[in-house]
């Protein structure tokens, strides 16, 4: 039996005629595409996507929106060559060193309400108005379509997940991932949060990780590579018996959400450049 796609139906073909037209058995509504996704994602775990509330606005005209916060498309480019790194005025560092602060204030009221049985889109909305209380845009709101105010990765979720309806139960661990736009800049942070009384497989995780970042800004200073970056990393996590993901990278900020360079968590030759002042 084989399976074809017709408008908005799949149809279950059971055989063919000899003037080659199908004889259609039986047929079920065509699923959507995000409904496909989650019938046939591998995951990796317990989590899965739950309900999510409607997307939040920003309806205060006095805060500034980046450019894509219409339509979900940002405008801006970054350098083309990845050794070209933006080298910030010391006006547009404290302009940064502001909405860097922000985002740690929202990141730990956030941290505060990690507790047994808040679901991850009601952090969203607390992260969403006090986002709005230091008169930032929460950034990863309607970025490339991206549907809340930060990002919620409950345990084996690697990063970007999107809040929803699920609640946070006793040993979970999340990070929260939060950003904030204020005053033409982004301000980028994240933390790995404890739920309740957490396993020492968790908290091992959770310390590793939070060291591996502690060696890794130790290094940084100028004239340094921004590869030797992801050796450190690597170097000390697969000590301990752990490896570092490769699908995803750091990133600098700026004026624009994500730009360069990328810094890659392991071991690289890639060419992006050296650590200057500003």
């Amino acid at each position: 039996m084989t399976m074809v796609w017709l408008n908005c139906f799949i149809f279950m073909v059971s055989s063919v005629t000899s003037s080659g037209a199908f004889v259609l058995q039986q047929y079920v509504p065509k699923r959507t595409l995000s409904e496909l996704q989650v019938v046939s994602f591998r995951y990796a775990g317990d989590i899965q996507p739950g309900k999510q509330t409607p997307q939040r606005v920003v309806l205060d005209e006095s805060i500034l929106k980046p450019d894509y916060a219409e339509d979900g498309l940002p405008k801006k480019n970054d350098q083309v060559f990845p050794w070209m790194i933006e080298v910030k005025s010391p006006t547009q560092i404290q302009k940064m060193r502001d909405a860097g602060r922000a985002a740690r204030e929202v990141l730990d009221i956030a941290g505060r309400a990690a507790q047994v049985g808040i679901s991850t889109d009601e952090i969203d909305a607390i992260v969403h108005q006090a986002c709005l209380e230091r008169g930032a845009y929460p950034s990863p709101l309607n970025y490339h379509g991206f549907p809340k105010s930060c990002c919620t990765s409950v345990n084996e979720v690697i990063c970007h997940g999107i809040p929803d309806d699920r609640k946070l139960k006793d040993g979970d661990i999340i990070n929260i991932d939060i950003t904030c736009y204020l005053d033409g800049f982004h301000g980028d942070c994240s933390e790995m949060f404890a739920v309740g009384d957490v396993d020492d497989a968790g908290k091992e995780l959770i310390q590793t990780t939070y060291d591996s970042w502690v060696e890794a800004m130790n290094f940084v200073q100028p004239g340094k590579n921004y590869n030797e970056i992801g050796a450190i990393i690597e170097d000390y996590v697969v000590q301990r018996g752990y490896t570092t993901v490769r699908n995803f990278v750091g990133h600098g900020i700026g004026s624009l959400f994500h730009c360069k360079p990328n810094v890659l968590h392991y071991r690289n030759e890639q060419t992006n450049g050296k650590i200057s002042p500003g």
